[in-house]
């Protein structure tokens, strides 16, 4: 599935200072500012994805049992 996400960055005046100090040091000279943040927006909300699915994955792939008492457990683990 593919979801694209539309939004608006708002930067307050100290905001757009970081992210410049940032842009100056991590960008490549090669992209504006502008697309840089934009870039870097699109590859944390892809990391955000990747990393809710490393932590939930247990859940999705049959290793939630019930544990008799109206909870689960994942794998038999009783912690």
């Amino acid at each position: 599935m593919k979801i694209k996400i539309e939004t608006t960055l708002e930067l307050e005046d100290r905001d757009l200072e970081a992210m410049r100090l940032f842009y100056e040091e991590m960008g490549d000279g090669e992209e504006t500012f502008r697309d840089f943040v934009k870039t870097y927006a699109a590859s944390w909300a892809q990391a955000f994805v990747d990393e809710t699915a490393n932590n939930y994955a247990p859940y999705t792939m049959g290793d939630l049992r019930s544990n008799g008492l109206g909870g689960y457990t994942l794998g038999g683990y009783n912690g």
